[in-house]
């Protein structure tokens, strides 16, 4: 009797196996959003990214923007427009000087980085075929920031948006990021 018990469960779960067509595991998941992984990378619930520059060494800060694509549909070329703004950081700023919220406490002492202290970047950013991921690097020019005349206390903030996806949906909570950059000073 044991036996037939075995054998049935064994054939019925054979052919639990045997009537799925193709396995879940290669089946199209999540949706396609695009987003900036620094959005998602602080642990306050904003969308900071924090970052040091310091005179030890005469090298300039790169910072990687990149631009993701969630899901697991077929990789497609995708693009977006790239851009640094400033008027994020100034709304934050604003609303610093009147706020008790921790996550806002950063921009009591914040000024908007210059633009003579990084690179520019490109207007747009494209992921290639076959690929989920693409970057250029932000080059802070150590040197200079360092060199400011504001006091030490101080940090620079620059954002980063993304916008208008010509493939798949663009994340709007993932889609833009305030670069925090604090200085370490050191004697040489």
């Amino acid at each position: 009797m044991r036996k037939i018990v075995f054998m049935i469960v064994g054939a019925l779960f054979l052919i639990s196996f045997s009537s799925c067509e193709k396995a879940a595991k290669d089946g199209d998941f999540g949706d396609a959003l695009i987003y900036i992984p620094k959005a998602y990378n602080s642990s306050d619930g904003s969308n900071n990214y924090t970052v040091k520059v310091s005179n030890y060494d005469d090298a300039d800060t790169a910072i990687v923007i990149g631009v993701n694509r969630s899901g697991s549909i077929p990789y497609e070329s995708a693009s977006v427009n790239l851009a640094l703004t400033t008027d994020s950081v100034t709304k934050a700023i604003n609303y610093a000087a009147t706020s008790t919220l921790s996550q806002f406490a950063i921009y009591k002492k914040c000024v908007i980085l210059d633009p003579s202290y990084y690179t520019v970047l490109p207007d747009k950013l494209t992921i290639p075929e076959g690929q989920s991921f693409a970057s250029v690097r932000l080059v802070l020019k150590d040197k200079l920031i360092v060199a400011d005349t504001h006091t030490s206390d101080y940090v620079y903030a620059i954002g980063v948006k993304i916008s208008n996806p010509t493939k798949y949906t663009l994340n709007p909570q993932l889609s833009f990021a305030m670069i925090i950059i604090s200085r370490n000073f050191t004697r040489k």
